[in-house]
């Protein structure tokens, strides 16, 4: 089926059916939170946000699988959009493309930061899943600039060393 909110736990799931004979049908209900955990282990920084969603931008799962559902019409639970999980980052995201092209890194602004974000498509029976990435450019620079740093700062190091040595080294061959 498609993902639904189960109605004795509240989970986020589906139901896989086979037919089992010409008159029996075997049925099994999958939650969702294992894809969440497992979604939740890809995570390699901190403010990381990782997302599986459909063509109609139900959430499916996410590193925090506690922020997949919200109620609707009072009291019904429904699998979020990315638009209603009030994060702008994940409400720029858009299914990914079909047709069999690689899905490319965008920057994005959002939360007052730049985002670098990436949606792949994540083929199955039923159609085209997105999984979508995104992670603040600042995180993903860190390690950089901090060796950029350590470079450049290596590197002054050495010119003001090797200035007062050449100076030296050409004021006693000039007075030879």
């Amino acid at each position: 089926t498609e993902p639904y909110v189960f109605f004795a736990t509240q989970a986020p799931g589906m139901t896989v059916a086979v037919r089992a004979g010409t008159t029996s049908v075997v049925g099994v209900d999958v939650t969702l939170h294992q894809v969440s955990e497992l979604l939740a282990t890809l995570r390699t920084l901190p403010d990381m946000k990782i997302v599986l969603f459909g063509v109609d931008r139900r959430v499916l799962a996410r590193a925090d699988l506690a922020r997949t559902m919200v109620r609707r019409d009072g009291e019904r639970v429904a699998l979020a959009t990315l638009d209603e999980l009030g994060e702008p980052v994940l409400a720029q995201m858009q299914p990914a493309r079909t047709d069999g092209a690689a899905g490319a890194g965008v920057t994005v602004d959002a939360d007052g930061a730049r985002w670098k974000t990436v949606v792949l498509p994540i083929p199955t029976v039923r159609g085209t899943l997105s999984l979508g990435i995104a992670a603040p450019l600042d995180a993903l620079l860190a390690d950089a600039r901090a060796m950029r740093t350590r470079v450049l700062l290596a590197a002054l190091a050495i010119l003001l060393v090797a200035l007062p040595l050449t100076w030296w080294v050409a004021h006693r061959v000039g007075a030879a």
